[in-house]
């Protein structure tokens, strides 16, 4: 009881620290550092209709770079490697016309991986010699025949050097070419395999000690063996069925027993025929698993790490990879899908972030990219998780609304008028939503305590009500009825802070048909006064509050959707505001976060441009001035910005939602206020609002973003290593009155150890996020 007692008193002696601070500097993040991918389904733009991809270490400093073959661009991209498994920006080679298949290389000799791709309107393989460091000298181009698809290569007439075979999809057959010893080939020699040769695969089969020719027969149904006579010539064909439309054929020991199994992914049945060799060169009946919707590509490797071959399967009908672990006897668990992309064409296995576990690339031919799927370590793979949420979810925020110690998720549903309540499990999961009535077309949502009790309570800004719901707490993470209040002609944004001074959370609201915001001040109890309207620019649509001239209040800004800029209204210290001063933003805006980006102790302003794809960034002179905005490019058609430490490198982090392009971009603070190229993450069907937290604990900032069209929440988990017990101060172990006594002066000293958000802000939020770590105690 007594130790109770004293957490009771600990929360509210800090609450109320929190809410009579009234300075708002922006500083560090207390995470650590994290370099390469951060969260998972990144992104990685190609050019048009990519069709094959390929890894391997072309520049040959040690790690896996990327290769695709784009089919609508006339090209490849090669995308080399950081180190840590992100990509520099495609370098973009010309090859020929309607590039499909790519393998990768030593054509010529000389230590380094050459391209080779099929080019199927003008029937010939390009060969991109490397120039040894990643770069690649103009294509060599060689007749095939008709419509090649699928290239592989291997020495097939053991002369030490590569050779090329390529499936010819038009004319029926294979094209056999042979490497003179420096590169280039000889004249094409044809073999007839089956009815339109999709793919091809070679190796020795028959264990003979030469390669032999596996080819997938789209037009049959089966796959053809042509064993090699051992000096690069092959026997007649002895066809397998195989299923229905075959299209990828890959070679493994699947059954351990030391000969190459026959893998096929079947397009029309939307399965996988594995073919077991007899040991002699032929092969068993098919055993067919069950994959995803039209299957096209297939991929062998050991991802789970227990010494037997899986496989990866692209979906293209249903968007997706199949991932199916063996079981060790070259039987097949149930498969696993993630999802990949627009109409997923090929996948490779790789190692591309040094981890010591296969990784999945895979090239998504409507989506014009080539997403990493990360292996976690087991054979399974991170990717978003999604959550069911109302009726077109807008906007969303984190917050530990139960009190236990982690952050639960909150979603206002525009077209279903209620909110989404999403309780943490307490390891990032989350728990079926409870749904609470709000008004009409709630837009915006926000939490705070707003009646001082300790807990979060929930406010939304409704639209079409034109006024504003307040749901008090319950004190366990369900909230009470609606109260609401009229605020304005068409609510859009909102936000919540003390703007008079005197303790309590005061409410701020847009109003976009008569152009202005409207200032609600707390009663002191969570009820509040009429509003007191300001005048705004052109379509007011989101505001954030924080003292942006530095004189210990704070101040309003707000974005103007239709006259392209911002306002800032400075508070007159009673919670009063002086006259907007405009500053020209970006296309039609939509979104505004406040934080110190450049880190000279003001806060800065980002803003989410939605029909100009980008977000403005305006540095505080020092004095709640602001300097031309610099622009950069987000994704398409951003609705929301936020700005944290999502790297935990000391420095805010810019993170939009992309509407259009379905993904959220991070966009790394270069540590002086300027930004890196967005890393553009998966997420659901028009993204909109997004919020950032450590939902799973572990020490670093998570993202949450509400999805409008599908109805649901996607939840990123940051793939960095955080700091295990943020609140043991003097990383004792122990969580005391010492660790208690350190969190306040770090607090009051603005010491980046206390921002527990990680997002530049010494507030109530830190405070409480404090509090419900040291009551969570330390793992």
């Amino acid at each position: 009881m007594a130790g109770r007692t004293m957490r009771m008193r600990l929360r509210h002696a800090l609450l109320l620290l929190a809410r009579t601070s009234a300075a708002l500097v922006f500083g560090t993040s207390a995470h650590a550092q994290c370099d390469g991918l951060l969260f998972p389904g990144l992104k990685n733009a190609v050019g048009l209709a990519p069709e094959s991809v390929a890894l391997g270490d072309v520049d040959g400093d040690g790690d896996l770079d990327m290769v695709v073959a784009n089919n609508a661009s006339n090209d490849a991209s090669v995308l080399l490697n950081n180190n840590d498994g992100t990509f520099a920006a495609q370098v973009r080679y010309a090859t020929g016309n309607g590039p499909w298949g790519v393998a990768l290389g030593d054509v010529d000799g000389d230590g380094d991986l050459d391209m080779v791709v099929t080019n199927t309107f003008i029937p010939d393989v390009s060969v991109l010699l490397n120039d040894g460091d990643g770069t690649f000298t103009a294509p060599v181009r060689y007749a095939v025949g008709s419509a090649p698809r699928g290239v592989a290569l291997g020495d097939m007439d053991g002369d030490g050097d590569l050779d090329m075979v390529v499936a010819n999809y038009f004319s029926g057959n294979a094209s056999v070419l042979l490497n003179n010893g420096d590169g280039t080939f000889a004249a094409q020699v044809r073999y007839d395999p089956g009815s339109y040769p999709s793919s091809v695969a070679l190796g020795d089969v028959d264990g003979d000690g030469d390669l032999d020719m596996v080819v997938s027969n789209y037009g049959s149904d089966d796959a053809s063996v042509l064993l090699n006579n051992g000096d690069g010539t092959f026997a007649t064909q002895v066809r397998y069925p195989a299923g229905d439309q075959p299209w990828s054929v890959a070679l493994g020991d699947m059954d351990g027993d030391g000969d190459l199994d026959i893998v096929l992914a079947i397009s029309y049945t939307d399965d996988v025929s594995v073919l077991r060799n007899n040991g002699d060169g032929t092969f068993a009946a098919p055993a067919r698993y069950v994959a995803g919707s039209r299957p096209w590509s297939v991929a062998l490797g050991d991802m789970d790490g227990d010494g037997d071959l899986d496989m990866a399967v692209t979906n293209y009908g249903s968007d997706n990879v199949s991932v199916l672990l063996n079981n060790g006897d070259g039987t097949f668990a149930e498969q696993v899908r993630y999802d990949a992309g627009d109409y997923p064409r090929s996948v490779a296995l790789g190692d591309v972030d040094g981890d010591g576990d296969l990784d999945m690339a895979v090239a998504n031919v409507l989506s014009n990219d080539a997403r990493m799927l990360l292996n976690i370590g087991d054979g399974t793979f991170a990717e978003q998780v999604r959550y069911a949420a109302g009726n077109a979810p807008w906007d969303m925020a984190l917050g530990d609304v139960d009190g236990d110690g982690d952050l639960d998720m909150v979603v206002a549903n525009g077209f279903s008028d209620d909110t989404s309540v999403l309780l943490n499990n307490g390891d990032g999961t989350f728990a079926e939503q409870a749904r609470y009535a709000a008004g009409f077309l709630p837009s915006s949502v926000a939490l705070g305590d707003v009646d001082g009790d300790g807990d979060l309570d929930m406010i939304t800004a409704n639209g079409n009500s034109n006024d504003a719901s307040v749901l008090l707490n319950n004190g366990d993470g369900t909230f009470a009825a609606q109260v609401r209040y009229a605020a304005g002609n068409g609510l859009t944004g909102m936000a919540l802070g003390d703007v008079d001074g005197d303790g309590d959370l005061d409410m701020v609201v847009t109003f976009i048909f008569s152009g202005g915001t409207s200032v609600l001040l707390n009663n002191g109890d969570g009820t509040f006064a009429p509003p007191v309207s300001y005048a705004a620019g052109n379509g007011p649509w989101d505001v954030a509050l924080g003292d942006v001239d530095g004189d210990g209040d704070l101040d309003m800004v707000v974005v103007n959707r239709a006259s392209d800029d911002t306002s800032v209204l400075l508070n007159n210290g009673d919670g009063t505001f002086a006259t907007q001063i405009r500053y020209a933003a970006g296309d039609v805006l939509e979104s505004v976060a406040l934080g110190d980006v450049d880190g000279d102790g003001d806060l800065d302003m980002a803003v989410a441009n939605w029909n100009s794809d980008d977000a403005s960034v305006l540095l505080n002179n020092g004095d709640g001035t602001f300097a031309t905005q610099i622009r950069y490019a987000a994704g398409d058609m951003p609705l929301s910005v936020a700005l944290c430490d999502m790297d935990g490198d000391g420095d805010l982090d810019m993170v939009t939602a992309n509407s259009e392009s379905d993904d959220v971009s991070v966009l790394r603070n270069n540590g002086d206020g300027t930004f890196a190229a967005p890393a553009r993450y998966v997420a659901g069907s028009e993204p909109r609002g997004v919020a950032l937290g450590d939902v799973d604990g572990d020490g670093d900032l998570d993202i949450a973003v509400a999805n409008n069209l599908s109805d649901e929440v996607s939840v990123l988990l940051n793939q960095c290593a955080g700091r295990p017990c943020p609140a043991d101060f003097d990383e004792n172990g122990v969580l005391n009155f010492f660790d208690v006594s350190a969190f306040i002066s770090a607090y009051n000293a603005r010491d980046p150890a206390a921002d527990f958000t990680g997002d530049g802000q010494y507030n109530f939020f830190d405070v409480s996020t404090f509090i419900n770590v040291f009551n969570a105690g330390c793992p």
